[in-house]
């Protein structure tokens, strides 16, 4: 359960588990500092490789995924289908 406090912070129990699809790390350190200034806890895993995607998709379970569009040789609709066939319900920005 999420709640907030006081100061208008979310106080989160456990981290959101955040699987970020994006070909460039600065950006991806980025989204990860941005949900926390918005006082959230997060634990977060990278990947640029359709395949790495799919496995973490398998071994894995996270609240939502942020994904860049264009990646090197697929793109966000290819993630969208990938998570489709993995039978997973997980949110993607």
């Amino acid at each position: 359960m999420v709640k907030k406090t006081s100061d208008d912070k979310i106080d989160s129990p456990a981290p959101l588990r955040v699987l970020i699809l994006e070909d460039n790390p600065n950006d991806a350190k980025l989204a990860a500092r941005a949900l926390e200034r918005g006082g959230l806890k997060v634990q977060f895993e990278v990947t640029d490789s359709a395949e790495v995607f799919q496995e973490r998709l398998d071994k894995t379970d996270y609240d939502v995924i942020l994904a860049d569009f264009n990646l090197h040789g697929w793109t966000a609709f290819d993630a969208l289908d990938i998570l489709k066939r993995s039978g997973k319900d997980i949110p993607v920005i």
